[in-house]
C-alpha cells in the first residue's frame, strides 16, 4: 500500500509518485486536509484531517495530525488494543496544555539562545539554583536519552561535561546537570524500572503486554521467592517478603492490554550499616563510577546499582514467560553450572527441568540450583567455606530456552544474540556471556564447528514452512544463526563475579583521594549464583517475548 501524506492535496511530487504506483497495482491511501483536492480524488481511499488552514509552505499541525492518524491506523492493523489506542488519544488531547506551558517560557528560551556558549551543543536546559546574582541561570546538560529530563546536582569539585550559562552569556561553574538514562529495555515488550536498594521499594512498568493473559500475584510469587534473600544458608540473610502489588493492567485475573505496573516494597533495610563508608569507595562497586558521572550517589547498598532492583525484573520475566508459553509453548530454565572450580556435568542442557533445578533427588530443596546433585553438594561446601572466612566466590549459570520458533531476531543491529547478551550484561555482577559452543570455538576447525543440516524427523510444528522440514545434527550454534533463531534450543552462559561487598579489611581511598581502609558491613551473598538464576531467566524471557511480538507486528498473517 502507498500512503500519500499531503496538506493541500496538490503536492506535485506526492501526486506524481502516487500516479506512478497505481498502474503497478499498489492501492493508495491519502491523508489530506483538503476535501476535493486532486490527490483526494485520485486515491483509492482517503482520510480527511480537518486540521485547519495551511500556515506557510509547510503546516506543522497538519503533518502532526497525519502522522498521528497513521500511527493509530497501523496500531489497529497490528492488533493494538482499544484501551491502548485510547491511551494514545488521551496523551494527544493533553498536548495543547503542554504547548501552552512551553510557550510561556518564550522569553527564557530567547535569553538562552543569545548565549555564546550554547550554539555548538546538542543540549537541554533546566533551572539552576546556583545563586548566580546577575541574572537567571540555566543548566545545559548533554542529552543522553529520551526517557527523563535532567536532574541538576552540585559538583563544584570536578570537571563538568555540561555548560551552565546565565542569560547575560557568562558561564556558571557551580553545578553539573547529568541525568541517569537507560532505565527502559525492549521495544514491543518494554520494561521501565525505578527504585533503589534502600528506598521504599522498586517498581516496573511493562508496556506491550497482550490483553487476556491470566496473571495473579501468586503467579509472580513463584519466581520472586526463588530470587528472594534469606531463602537459605548460602545467600544473604536480609529478610524480605517480596510481596508484589499489581497496580494496573490486570482486571478479573487477566491482563487488559494497558501498561502493567508492579510494585515490590523494601522492608528490611539497615541503612545505618553504611554510615562508615559514605565517603569511601568500595572496591569492585559502582561507587566511584557513579560519582565520576553524576557527582552524587546513594551509598546505602549501592542504590540504583544494587541487585535489589532486579526484583521487579523477575516479576516482568514472569509475564514474559507466560507470553512465550501461550504463543508457542516456549520455556526458559536456568541453573548453576559452576561455582569456583566446581563444575557440573550437564550432558543435555535442553533436557534439564525446573524440578531438577529446584529439588534434589532426595526431595530436599536444591539451594544452589545445580541439577547435578553431586556437584551441588560440593558447591554448597565451597560457598560455606568462603563465607566463614569473610570472602566470596563467583561462578557461572546456564540459561536454556526451548520450543522457540525459528525466525526471531534481525540480521544486523538487532540480532537476537546481541539483545540477549545486552540483557544478561545489564544484570549486576555479569562479566562474560557466551552462547552455543562459545569460547570453545577458538580451538576448532570449521569442519568441526559447523552444525550440519538434516531433514527433521517429525516435520511440521514450526511457524515457518522451511523450518518445519529442516534441523541440524548438533547445536554448537546455540540455537541462533545470523542473529536469528533456528528453532533449536537457545543455550547461553553468563559468568558472575564474586560478591564485591566483603567484611574483611581492604585498601581504598576516600572521595577526596586520600588512602584509607574499608570493611563493608551489612548482609551480603557469599555467592550470587543461586539467586542470579531467576534474574537471568527473566531477562532471557523478556528478550524472547519482545522479539516474538515484534515479529508478529512485522508479519501477523504469517505467524498467526
Amino acid at each position: 500500500m502507498v500512503f500519500a501524506i499531503t496538506q493541500s492535496g496538490e503536492t506535485a511530487d506526492t501526486l506524481a509518485a502516487m500516479r506512478e504506483c497505481k498502474p503497478k497495482g499498489h492501492p493508495t491511501l491519502a491523508t489530506c486536509n483538503v476535501v476535493g483536492s486532486t490527490i483526494a480524488r485520485e486515491a483509492d481511499g482517503g482520510i480527511f484531517l480537518h486540521a485547519g488552514p495551511e500556515v506557510g509552505v509547510a503546516s506543522t499541525k497538519a503533518f502532526t495530525s497525519q502522522v498521528t492518524v497513521l500511527t493509530l491506523y497501523l496500531g489497529r492493523l497490528r492488533n493494538m488494543s482499544y484501551p491502548a489506542g485510547q491511551q494514545i488519544i488521551s496523551h494527544l488531547q493533553a498536548m495543547p496544555e503542554v504547548i501552552r506551558k512551553t510557550l510561556e517560557c518564550d522569553d527564557q528560551i530567547k535569553a538562552c539562545r543569545s548565549s555564546r556558549s550554547i550554539c555548538s551543543h546538542r543540549s537541554v536546559r533546566s533551572r539552576c539554583n546556583c545563586g548566580h546574582t546577575r541574572s537567571p541561570c540555566f543548566a545545559v546538560a548533554t542529552w543522553t536519552g529520551p526517557e527523563i529530563w535532567p536532574r541538576v546536582s552540585p559538583s563544584s569539585d570536578r570537571p563538568s561535561d555540561a555548560i551552565h550559562v546565565a542569560s547575560d552569556g557568562q558561564e556558571c561553574p557551580a553545578y553539573t546537570a547529568t541525568i541517569m538514562a537507560g532505565n527502559s529495555f525492549g521495544q514491543a515488550f518494554r520494561i521501565t524500572t525505578a527504585g533503589e536498594s534502600h528506598g521504599p521499594g522498586n517498581v516496573v512498568i511493562i508496556d506491550g503486554v497482550p490483553a487476556g493473559i491470566p496473571l495473579t500475584v501468586e503467579d509472580l510469587l513463584v519466581d520472586l521467592r526463588r530470587r528472594r534473600p534469606g531463602q537459605s544458608k548460602i545467600v544473604t540473610q536480609r529478610q524480605e517478603d517480596d510481596l508484589p502489588e499489581i497496580l494496573s493492567g490486570v482486571f478479573e485475573g487477566r491482563t487488559t492490554g494497558t501498561s502493567l505496573a508492579i510494585l515490590v516494597r523494601n522492608q528490611d533495610q539497615r541503612s545505618r550499616d553504611y554510615d562508615d563508608i559514605k565517603d569511601k569507595y568500595r572496591p569492585g562497586h559502582a561507587d566511584f563510577s557513579f560519582d565520576a558521572k553524576y557527582g552524587f550517589r546513594d551509598y546505602r547498598g549501592g542504590g540504583r546499582s544494587s541487585a535489589r532492583e532486579t526484583t521487579v525484573r523477575v516479576a516482568a520475566g514472569v509475564v514474559a514467560k507466560k507470553i512465550l508459553r501461550e504463543a508457542f509453548g516456549g520455556e526458559v530454565v536456568g541453573y548453576v553450572v559452576q561455582v569456583g572450580d566446581v563444575k557440573a556435568n550437564i550432558p543435555d542442557p535442553a533436557a534439564v527441568t525446573m524440578s531438577q533445578v529446584e529439588t534434589l533427588p532426595n526431595g530436599e530443596p536444591n539451594i544452589v540450583r545445580c541439577p547435578d546433585a553431586e556437584a551441588a553438594a560440593r558447591m554448597i561446601e565451597l560457598i560455606e567455606s568462603v563465607r566463614k572466612v569473610g570472602d566470596s566466590i563467583g561462578g557461572a549459570a546456564e540459561i536454556v530456552a526451548t520450543n522457540i520458533p525459528a525466525g526471531l531476531g534481525e540480521p544486523v543491529f538487532d540480532k537476537l544474540k546481541a539483545d540477549l547478551a545486552k540483557a544478561l550484561f545489564s544484570l549486576p555482577a555479569v562479566l562474560a556471556v557466551e552462547y552455543g559452543i562459545g569460547f570453545g570455538c577458538v580451538t576448532m576447525r570449521g569442519s568441526e564447528h559447523n552444525d550440519l543440516f538434516v531433514p527433521k524427523q517429525n516435520g511440521g510444528g514450526s511457524s515457518a514452512a522451511v523450518a518445519g522440514l529442516v534441523t541440524t545434527s548438533s547445536n554448537r550454534h546455540g540455537g541462533m544463526l545470523g542473529g536469528i533463531s533456528t528453532g533449536l534450543p537457545i543455550v547461553l552462559r553468563a559468568a558472575v563475579k564474586p560478591t564485591s561487598s566483603l567484611p574483611i579489611e581492604q585498601a581504598t581511598v576516600t572521595r577526596a583521594g586520600e588512602p584509607t581502609t574499608i570493611k563493608t558491613k551489612g548482609r551480603h551473598d557469599p555467592c550470587l549464583l543461586p539467586r542470579f538464576v531467576p534474574m537471568a531467566e527473566a531477562m532471557v524471557a523478556i528478550v524472547l517475548a519482545d522479539h516474538w511480538l515484534r515479529w508478529q507486528g512485522q508479519s501477523p498473517t504469517q505467524n498467526s
